[in-house]
């Protein structure tokens, strides 16, 4: 029987609208394959489209060693929630060319209530991943890290809600 799974290493851009209705914020994570400019970049745009705000991030590229592939492909869901088999996903990520070389930059992206950006940063400790928070000019604010797996799901001001989902795909939501 064919499983079907997203590849884990897409570098695609993100797009999330802001939660006051007032535009869209873009991230370009195409992924560093050499000398080029190593950053990358985060638009804030208008409802008409206009850019309101734009940076370009530099960032250290981080290789994707066997251990991170190891991890990721242990992570992995089919559409239909269980794992694929460990070494068919291997052989068909790398047949198929979709390992590169480094890590995508940024691995998620979500817009708070109050504007701010929150950007999942490459997913490389075993236990938890730094997330880079811009405020809604997209001027970096500072880091956080939260647990590996934690996605963002509202943030205004000094309040922080996170959802994980366990194996067996059960949410667990967090408020910090």
């Amino acid at each position: 029987a064919m499983q079907f799974f997203w590849a884990p290493f897409r570098d695609n851009p993100l797009g999330e609208p802001k939660g006051d209705g007032s535009g869209f914020v873009t991230v370009d994570r195409t992924v560093a394959t050499g000398g080029e400019d190593v950053s990358f970049g985060v638009a804030a745009l208008g409802v008409e489209g206009d850019t309101v705000a734009s940076v370009r991030l530099p960032y250290e590229p981080v290789a994707g060693t066997d251990e991170v592939l190891a991890r990721s492909i242990q992570e992995l869901r089919t559409f239909r929630g269980d794992p694929p088999d460990p070494s068919a996903a291997e052989r068909v990520l790398r047949d198929n060319g979709l390992i590169p070389l480094y890590l995508p930059p940024v691995t998620a992206l979500s817009v708070g209530q109050d504007g701010s950006i929150w950007l999942r940063r490459e997913a490389i400790a075993a236990d938890s991943t730094l997330w880079t928070v811009l405020d809604a000019n997209a001027q970096v604010e500072g880091a956080v890290y939260l647990p590996r797996g934690d996605s963002v799901i509202a943030a205004r001001g000094d309040m922080l809600a996170t959802v994980a989902h366990d194996e067996l795909d059960v949410p667990s939501v967090a408020i910090y």
